[in-house]
């Protein structure tokens, strides 16, 4: 450690917003970037024998990276899809969720784990947070199941597995699905076993700012079941099936149209070689990164321990944390924001807040859904901001943060 913190620009953000907003021309010495793993020459060549195939889209890359994906979850499938959402789209069709339906998911996440009940007309239904690990909290699940709930929905939010074996306990004898949103958690694993392999469906992000990414975009969906699986392959692509045994290949025809499954369309979600090629790069360099994120994560968390002020992401036993987010509470939420403009302005640290709690958005309120029905994930969002975390940060961006936010919490007092 040591090392000079260089001084950057703010960057453009990732959700269609900007990061920069409010920066001017100030310089930063930590930013909240939004590419959250690096690549280095090694997915620069993927790309290029990517283009240098018989096909750029849908082809060897595409089926390799699934096969190399499955096998690192620990799956019999694993379907590589647009993105993280249409996974859990094409999962909510697998578990035939309809009109009349109820669906749980965490008061605090990013809207996609809540749309695909909405588009089917099903009821959105908030469970509660434990305060701790900001993970969905059975005993709330619990008190929210009914006769209508047809899926649970948990995220393993920040990078930190749920507490499954208490989740599949309360869905599994009354015939729920379950369906783990992993968008926050490639590579963490739960009682050895790796999120995604948990429930009856895995969904997977390979966002720009994900722990691993697919040029950007991306998501995987992985089921052990083989029928489901079939039915999003055949989804994916306008419901094309290859005919067997044809005299010539232009006989009968090259392809049939079916329906991928009874309560399934078709579409197209179609993958190209290059994002597949990539993939494969990322996955195989996706523990290395995640033990960086863990060492960054395991210094604050020792750093910030003398601090009453604050709180830090814990690990409960079996669990492994990938910290695509690193989550900071500041017991004094009334002075959350000053914290935050002081880290900025005065200490070039861009920090954030993800995520308010669903029912807040605009989207929900004006279905009728009001504040106060989830207080823990109320007083969750009332004091917690993100410290930028990704392997790229050197040791002295590490050091600088926790001295600065150290500096800027006494400050305040």
């Amino acid at each position: 450690m040591g090392d000079r913190v260089e001084e950057k620009k703010g960057v453009e953000g990732s959700y269609g917003g900007s990061y920069s907003a409010g920066l001017g021309e100030q310089q930063l010495k930590v930013p909240y970037i939004s590419v959250g793993s690096p690549f280095g020459l090694e997915e620069a060549q993927a790309v290029i024998e990517a283009m240098q195939g018989e096909t750029l889209t849908m082809g060897k890359f595409v089926t390799k990276f699934q096969e190399a994906f499955a096998e690192y979850i620990g799956v019999k499938h694993a379907v590589f899809v647009t993105n993280c959402t249409r996974a859990m789209e094409v999962a909510a069709d697998c578990i035939g969720i309809e009109e009349g339906d109820e669906v749980i998911v965490p008061a605090i996440t990013f809207v996609a784990t809540a749309l695909p009940a909405l588009q089917r007309k099903a009821k959105v239904v908030f469970a509660d947070l434990e305060y701790d690990t900001m993970n969905i909290d059975p005993n709330s699940v619990a008190e929210k199941i009914t006769s209508r709930t047809k899926a649970i929905f948990p995220v393993h939010h920040c990078g930190l597995p749920v507490d499954m074996d208490a989740i599949n306990a309360l869905a599994k004898p009354k015939g729920i699905y379950v369906v783990e949103d992993c968008a926050h958690s490639t590579g963490a694993t739960y009682k050895g076993r790796q999120t995604g392999s948990l429930g009856d469906v895995g969904a997977f992000s390979f966002h720009t700012i994900k722990n691993m990414t697919t040029l950007g975009e991306g998501g995987m969906f992985t089921t052990n079941n083989s029928e489901w699986a079939e039915a999003v392959r055949l989804h994916r692509f306008v419901g094309m099936k290859e005919y067997k045994d044809q005299e010539r290949y232009w006989i009968p025809y090259h392809y049939d149209i079916v329906a991928p499954s009874r309560t399934m369309a078709a579409s197209n979600s179609s993958m190209t070689e290059a994002q597949a090629a990539v993939g494969l790069v990322q996955l195989a360099k996706l523990d290395k990164m995640n033990a960086r994120r863990r060492e960054i994560a395991e210094y604050w968390n020792q750093e910030f321990a003398e601090l009453e002020e604050l709180g830090t992401p814990p690990t409960p036993e079996g669990r492994t944390h990938v910290y695509h987010l690193y989550n900071l509470y500041y017991r004094k939420p009334e002075k959350k924001n000053d914290l935050m403009i002081l880290l900025l302005d005065k200490y070039g640290i861009q920090t954030m807040i993800h995520y308010i709690p669903v029912y807040w958005l605009t989207l929900f309120r004006e279905m009728g859904y009001e504040k106060g029905s989830c207080p823990v994930a109320e007083r969750i969002y009332a004091e917690k901001l993100d410290l930028p975390i990704y392997p790229q940060l050197t040791d002295a961006q590490v050091e600088y943060v926790a001295e600065s936010v150290k500096a800027a919490v006494k400050e305040l007092n």
